[in-house]
């Protein structure tokens, strides 16, 4: 029979086309990063520049020197420290030594020049103890006198001791003591057991101090002659 045309297929429709997304979000986005990014980078530059400044300042800033009026005093201390003063030489003028800052010394405790049968001890006079005392064992078969001697370098005004028998010295024995200086006796007192006395002389501007004693009339009764703590003072 006759044939029938092919019926034409229905052309398809033309796809839509693809809706574009906007860019605005994007680039705004885009813009926000550029922007901190770059006050971040402000931030960090300024932060690092004024780092870098502080170092170069302190690399070339010069210490500040004192004046000529402020190292004046500085200098002069300087030279007074590494001088000798008066006081460390024992000097205040040609031949004149100064005297010693303390205000008083025990003999004991000092270097002497002379002696004879002189010691230190710690002893008692009529009960009352002398932990500086200077002491003589009396006997009458060695000697008439015992001594000591010191230098007194002309810095002294004053001596002072108690003079007594040892509380062990035997009944009834008696001592004379004796305060030279110079050559000069400035004090003589005979004192015997349970007894004391108390000495004090002017030795100003005296150069040898000796201290002497003599057993008393009965010269064979052992004792011990005792100057408790003497001392000198200016």
């Amino acid at each position: 029979g006759p044939q029938q045309p092919w019926a034409a297929a229905p052309e398809p429709e033309p796809a839509k086309p693809a809706r574009r997304r906007s860019r605005t979000p994007l680039l705004v986005g885009l813009a926000a990063l550029v922007v901190l990014a770059m006050a971040g980078g402000s931030v960090a530059t300024y932060y690092a520049m004024n780092w870098w400044n502080r170092i170069n300042t302190a690399a070339v800033t010069p210490t500040p020197q004192p004046s000529a009026a402020e190292a004046a005093p500085e200098q002069a201390a300087d030279r007074d420290e590494a001088q000798p003063t008066a006081a460390a030489t024992g000097e205040t003028g040609p031949g004149r030594p100064q005297r010693p800052d303390s205000g008083e010394q025990y003999l004991a405790t000092m270097d002497h020049v002379d002696v004879y049968d002189v010691e230190a001890a710690n002893v008692k006079v009529n009960t009352v103890t002398y932990p500086r005392a200077l002491v003589s064992e009396l006997n009458c078969y060695i000697s008439k006198s015992y001594w000591i001697e010191y230098d007194l370098n002309r810095s002294w005004t004053t001596f002072e001791a108690v003079v007594g028998m040892e509380d062990s010295s035997s009944s009834g024995s008696t001592a004379t003591f004796s305060v030279i200086v110079d050559g000069d006796e400035l004090a003589n007192e005979t004192v015997g057991l349970g007894t004391e006395q108390q000495i004090s002389v002017d030795i100003t501007g005296g150069l040898r101090l000796r201290l002497e004693v003599e057993p008393g009339p009965d010269e064979c009764r052992e004792g011990t002659a005792v100057w408790g703590d003497p001392k000198i003072r200016n």
